[in-house]
């Protein structure tokens, strides 16, 4: 395999995960703000304030069961976006095992998939986990 399509796949496989771009919606007039609003950027200290904060991650870590046969890659991934959405969605880590996994986990687990689908169609290296990502929560 060439070198320049082997970077490629090295560097496609260092993302957490990708929403395709026809998800999500063209940019209209109608959806501009005309109340007031969340800055962006006290939001993005606010965020960045939560990364140290390891409880996310062990939440997901202990709640998370892979089934499938996965690479550390695909499940740190996934971890990673769990505990994003844990962060954003429940800060004070108060919910259900079923808000989990419809909220947090099956959202990290669809992104990665798209990620991990791409890479297994792309080099063979990647056939020897399952095509599809399962998880489910402890």
């Amino acid at each position: 395999m060439p070198l320049v399509a082997r970077t490629f796949y090295l560097g496609l496989d260092r993302f957490a995960g990708i929403i395709p771009g026809w998800k999500i919606p063209k940019f209209q007039s109608k959806m501009t703000a005309h109340q007031i609003g969340l800055k962006t950027d006290f939001f993005g200290d606010a965020l960045l304030s939560l990364r140290k904060d390891n409880r996310f991650y062990h939440y997901a870590k202990s709640h998370t069961n892979f089934i499938s046969k996965v690479s550390i890659r695909d499940e740190n991934a996934i971890l990673k976006s769990a505990s994003g959405f844990l962060k954003i969605l429940y800060p004070s880590l108060n919910l259900t095992t079923e808000e989990y996994l419809f909220n947090c986990l099956k959202p990290a687990r669809e992104l990665r998939q798209n990620i991990h689908g791409l890479l297994y169609n792309l080099d063979d290296e990647f056939k020897q986990y399952e095509r599809d990502i399962i998880v489910d929560v402890m």
